[in-house]
């Protein structure tokens, strides 16, 4: 499975926002959350989040 680095979770939710028509707040966990906080020394191959509003947890997946 690929794994993608910090810089390209970025990237991802920066597209992802601007494809918003409203709001929406995230909480990221798991490996995004430790590859975005300690940027290069962490890859992993899936985003997981939390929809604040709501408390629900879905997973986004990067596809390479």
């Amino acid at each position: 499975m690929r794994k993608f680095a910090a810089a390209q979770f970025e990237d991802f939710l920066r597209r992802v926002d601007c494809e918003l028509k409203e709001p929406c707040t995230i909480v990221l966990i798991g490996g995004g959350a430790v590859g975005l906080r300690y940027k290069g020394s962490h890859v992993t191959s899936d985003l997981d989040l939390l929809r604040a509003a709501s408390g629900r947890r879905w997973t986004g997946r990067m596809r390479g």
